[in-house]
């Protein structure tokens, strides 16, 4: 049972962003950062909560799917603990948008819950309607969907309007992508749903941080494929087609942001 507090403005608001994945929590501490919350990381469950143990956080921002000590084991562990950490509102995020994880999460007690890729403007906004936070921030404005290849005009609402942030956060996924799609290739062809599918979550929030809209859309309908397989609404041909059209825009936009890297200022 979480323990509610008086909203209080960003520049006394200290946040923990407790993910697996780099990225994401490079994204989130930055932005956020930029928005004056005082914002500490952890990369796992364990870690999370012994920093629960020495701080006093008033919000964790908690991803879900983690290995070893998922996200629910994590909050329920740290609201165990006899310090002021136990006290904080904890806002799950995650990629997974089937109901069943929304029911689960309402189970163990947790009603807060952000569908990643996350946007800032967004988060903020509904910290407001929680009324976790007091702030005069205006809201923000959506655009539509981009059929581009990188979007800098998207990726930079990701990123809070931040040149900065949106530069960093290319330039740490194109640095990912040459070092894992290989691997990921490999686990699709040799039927490893479940590496791939570990290895897609994590590129969730961090395409649309780095304005790879297409590629968001590829992931997405290829984990669809996938989480398909062994169902009765299992289709192989639909798992190829996903498969092949993925791999042909993840290749392209990982030669686009490499080139970018490399490309003069």
């Amino acid at each position: 049972m979480q323990i509610s507090f008086e909203p209080r403005s960003t520049d006394s608001y200290r946040v923990l962003v407790v993910d697996d994945h780099s990225i994401n929590r490079e994204f989130l501490r930055s932005a956020l950062a930029l928005e004056s919350f005082d914002v500490e990381e952890a990369s796992s469950g364990p870690e999370a909560v012994d920093r629960c143990r020495q701080v006093e956080y008033d919000l964790i921002l908690m991803d879900l799917h983690m290995p070893g000590q998922d996200g629910i084991e994590t909050a329920t562990a740290i609201q165990a603990l006899g310090t002021g950490s136990a006290a904080a509102t904890v806002v799950f995020l995650t990629a997974d948008t089937r109901e069943q994880v929304h029911v689960q999460l309402r189970e163990a007690g947790f009603v807060h819950v952000l569908n990643k890729p996350v946007n800032v403007d967004d988060l903020i906004r509904r910290l407001k309607a929680w009324q976790i936070l007091d702030t005069n921030r205006p809201d923000p404005l959506y655009g539509s969907e981009s059929r581009l290849l990188i979007d800098d005009a998207a990726g930079l609402a990701s990123c809070n309007g931040q040149p900065e942030l949106l530069a960093r956060m290319k330039q740490m996924f194109a640095e990912e992508m040459d070092r894992r799609l290989d691997d990921l290739e490999q686990r699709l062809k040799t039927g490893d749903r479940a590496g791939a599918e570990a290895i897609l979550h994590q590129w969730t929030g961090a395409v649309a941080y780095a304005g790879a809209g297409r590629l968001a859309r590829r992931i997405q309908s290829l984990r669809a494929a996938l989480c398909d397989q062994g169902t009765a609404n299992s289709n192989h041909a639909t798992l190829a087609d996903a498969y092949l059209k993925f791999l042909r825009c993840a290749r392209a936009t990982r030669a686009a942001l490499l080139h970018e890297a490399m490309s003069p200022t």
